[in-house]
């Protein structure tokens, strides 16, 4: 397993989770994962550098979402 990465480093070329909502508005994702109700959600949570990335939103809810 390797070192996670916070989402402090993630935020400094990806930005914020506004900005990432806003630039993925074309994907027509709804809702957007990057704009939802868990609040200071960390980005590897979804996105894991030397992992299978995951769908945390398909925990709860029944969305599809193809996670890079």
């Amino acid at each position: 397993q390797g070192a996670e990465v916070s989402s402090g480093k993630c935020v400094q070329c990806h930005g914020t989770l506004e900005n990432l909502a806003a630039k993925t508005k074309d994907k027509k994702l709804d809702p957007d994962p990057h704009y939802n109700h868990l609040v200071n959600t960390d980005c590897q949570e979804c996105h894991r550098g030397h992992e299978q990335s995951k769908n945390v939103c398909a925990n709860c809810h029944n969305l599809k979402y193809k996670v890079p």
